[in-house]
């Protein structure tokens, strides 16, 4: 990996979670659109009285809010193909300036390979693709007000008190409502979809690229919001078209750099690599290493806030290297053990660390 292609990809993740925060505070305006409506419908009486006021409120609401929900959606969409069609031309361009005698073709089909690679949503594995995640945000959302609505009328509250449950208080700053969940929910979306077409481009950017890309490394942020699953894959290589491409959870920060094949690179025998890390000491550069190396070099304070007490006594005295320790304490999909598991597995290496 050399280290112009792996600086100029670092930077550009960078950019790239900017870009996902931008995306997040879209859905500002969308969630503020959802409460005037729910104030303005639930506004016209003082509670509600009968089922068919009831009936006739949710299928509204149901409508004025999925309607709001559906430009989100569509613009959001929109965003993404430009992303993912900057994202491949950022990828062939890195490509050009970092090799010789060859020329970065397009990827095809880069629509489409966005809404049919499936995003990975929580750490059992389970994924979804693109559209019926929103769909499924859309339709759960919008049940989440409707829900809240028959409930309060099921208990007999007022409408102004269905509208605090629903709107939060003023005190908190309007984040305990049921809307704050809404709007969070929306954020984490439009940040793992950023993440999930930049990273689908460039997967389809390398692949296109066969001739000149020999495989892809997988490299995570560094920091002690890091994840076990992208603590795990770390500094891990795959062929083309194959390995845990990100992202790997909801929220994912993780990012791929590809492997030039040597007869195309101009850079000759590679220097030793650097790679942009928040550890203790807050900002900065560190050589390029696997996530538990790094971890290493940091103070035990940050080493237990990121592993755990337990973990971290492992980790100091159990007499591993970082890889048998990343091993360990993760089961073959890189999803952490318990305790009693990695106990089981190397119970001389728990011993070894007095625990």
């Amino acid at each position: 990996m050399a280290d112009a292609l792996l600086d100029a990809i670092t930077r550009h993740q960078i950019w790239t979670q900017q870009l996902a925060t931008t995306e997040a505070r879209k859905i500002d305006p969308v969630m503020k659109d959802i409460d005037r409506i729910i104030r303005s419908e639930l506004s016209k009486t003082e509670r509600i009285e009968t089922r068919t006021q009831l009936s006739k409120l949710v299928s509204t609401l149901r409508r004025r809010i999925k309607a709001i929900y559906g430009d989100w959606t569509t613009g959001l969409l929109d965003d993404f193909e430009d992303i993912a069609d900057a994202e491949a031309d950022f990828v062939m361009d890195a490509l050009n300036r970092i090799t010789t005698d060859a020329e970065a073709d397009a990827p095809k089909n880069l629509s489409a390979s966005i809404l049919n690679r499936p995003i990975q949503t929580n750490d059992n594995g389970e994924s979804a693709l693109l559209v019926p995640l929103l769909s499924a945000f859309t339709r759960g959302e919008t049940e989440r007000v409707l829900g809240t609505v028959r409930n309060g009328y099921s208990k007999g509250w007022t409408n102004a008190e269905i509208v605090r449950r629903l709107r939060g208080t003023k005190a908190n700053n309007f984040k305990d409502g049921i809307l704050a969940i809404s709007r969070r929910h929306g954020e984490t979306i439009a940040i793992t979809g950023t993440n999930h077409v930049a990273n689908t481009a460039k997967a389809a950017t390398y692949h296109a690229n066969s001739d000149i890309v020999q495989d892809w490394t997988f490299v995570a942020t560094l920091d002690s919001r890091t994840t076990n699953i992208c603590r795990f894959h770390d500094g891990t290589e795959h062929d083309l078209g194959e390995g845990p491409v990100p992202p790997l959870h909801l929220r994912c920060r993780s990012t791929q750099v590809p492997n030039i094949k040597s007869e195309f690179s101009i850079l000759g025998k590679q220097a030793t690599k650097t790679r942009a890390s928040k550890g203790a000491a807050g900002g900065g550069t560190t050589k390029k290493s696997p996530y538990y190396e790094w971890l290493e070099t940091q103070p035990k304070w940050f080493q237990e806030e990121t592993l755990g007490t337990s973990k971290t006594e492992l980790f100091r005295k159990g007499g591993l290297s970082a890889d048998e320790f990343r091993r360990l304490t993760s089961d073959r999909f890189g999803e952490p053990l318990t305790l009693d598991e990695i106990r089981a597995k190397n119970p001389d290496a728990w011993r070894d660390a007095g625990l």
